[in-house]
């Protein structure tokens, strides 16, 4: 079992604790937008409609759901599993994959909460740079190389990334995932539906070892609904991931 962590206030939260009134928050990625009308108006019909189940749904999530998550993403069926939210959906693959003293790559900058995540299964969280180009940072295949070791078990990857936009090319993804065929790629693509350049496709798609982790937090604006999803083609990781 894992020992209590300290009960204390992170640095994160006091820091913005001293904000003033009226100051703009780069700390959560909430939408500037709210959730549409039209969406409410629509949840507001369905909870009217008796057929609605109201039991426990299936520990994968609603069958309904992921099959229109795998026919819109054209992802093969059975390797979709609903989730609250992505941290939720980080923390089953972690809790999946790691063992104590494995090392998991995260990248810096990236999202402060995945070496949190990593140090609570006393697993280790190893810090990748991403390289600086120009006014911005890109991810780095050479520099995610020099910190792999016989102790990896994941690297994780977030595109476009929190908090620098950073994007990558499909050949990135395909380039990586072949490399490291050994190791997990966790792909938190929350922002995914965000990026204005080709449609998102979930990485999963790609290849066998990325588990793709997304929400409906950025792309509807329901921060609160805490709807997330996970994809992986390996249908066998899905599997432990349920156990």
């Amino acid at each position: 079992m894992n020992e209590g962590l300290p009960n204390k206030v992170s640095a994160l939260r006091a820091f913005s604790s001293r904000a003033k009134a009226g100051t703009i928050s780069l700390s959560l990625g909430k939408p500037f937008e709210d959730m549409p009308l039209s969406l409410r108006e629509l949840a507001a019909d369905i909870l009217q409609d008796p057929r609605l189940p109201m039991d426990y749904s299936e520990n994968a999530g609603f069958s309904g759901v992921r099959a229109l998550l795998e026919d819109h993403y054209e992802l093969p069926s059975g390797t979709t599993l609903l989730m609250h939210g992505t941290q939720e959906a980080i923390f089953a693959v972690l809790l999946t994959l790691l063992n104590p003293g494995d090392e998991v790559l995260v990248p810096n900058p990236g999202f402060l909460a995945y070496a949190p995540m990593v140090a609570s299964l006393h697993a280790k969280p190893v810090e990748y740079r991403l390289a600086k180009e120009g006014a911005g940072f890109v991810y780095d295949i050479a520099k995610i190389r020099a910190k792999v070791t016989k102790k990896t078990k994941a690297i994780f990857l977030n595109a476009p990334a929190n908090p620098t936009g950073s994007v990558v090319s499909a050949h990135f993804v395909r380039e990586l995932a072949a490399e490291f065929p050994r190791l997990k790629i966790i792909s938190d693509e929350v922002y995914g539906e965000l990026s204005y350049g080709e449609p998102y496709i979930p990485f999963a798609a790609y290849a066998p070892n990325i588990v793709s982790v997304n929400a409906f937090s950025k792309s509807h604006a329901l921060t609160g609904w805490r709807i997330g999803w996970l994809a992986c083609t390996d249908r066998a990781f899905i599997a432990r991931v349920l156990v």
